[in-house]
Parts: C-alpha cells; structure tokens; sequence
C-alpha cells in the first residue's frame, strides 16, 4: 500500500507514493501512443492512396507512419501527463488543487 500525502506528513510504515503514481503519467502516455498510432494509420493510409507524382509507396509506408505517430504520441502526451495530478477516487480538479496548496 502506498500513501498520498502533503509534504512532511510523518508516514510511519507506510509507503510514499511514487512518482507514477502521483501523476497522470501512464495514462497520459496510453492515450497518446494510440492516437498517436491512429492518426499515423490515417496519414499513412492517405499516402498510399494518394502518392506523390513519380512515387511508389509501398505498405511498409503504413507501419513507418503508425510507428512514427505512436512515438510522436506519446512523448507529447507524457509532456502533459507529468504536470497533470491523478485523479483519485473522482476526487474534481479543484478539490485537488486546493488540498495541494494547504
């Protein structure tokens, strides 16, 4: 079990929360991934449907797409993800900032 408390509080046994799971971190980077590998489908889609005069492009142009847009993905999500709080227990935004800056 691991404990989120305000700074200083005296834990005992208990166990600090880590930093994971302070943040929004893995669910921000989830999301991110798998939009980010849609919308690189879509993209690549689009570019094999409709090359550029003079170029073939071939299916690998999909995996090429899907894998840049996962990884572009997920490094912009995990910017936001870890500045963003979780969420515990439907506790709102608000409530959570204001119990932060006690």
């Amino acid at each position: 079990m691991h404990l989120l408390a305000r700074r200083g509080t005296d834990l005992g046994r208990l166990h600090e929360a880590s930093y994971l799971q302070k943040s929004d971190m893995k669910h921000s980077v989830f999301y991110g991934l798998v939009l980010g590998a849609v919308s690189g489908l879509l993209l690549g889609s689009w570019m094999v449907l409709s090359p550029p005069e003079g170029i073939r492009l071939e299916l690998v142009t999909l995996l090429a797409t899907s894998l840049g847009g996962a990884f572009m993905g997920a490094w912009a999500a995990s910017l936001v993800g870890h500045r963003s709080p979780m969420f515990i227990c439907g506790v709102s935004r608000r409530r959570w900032t204001a119990a932060r800056h006690c």
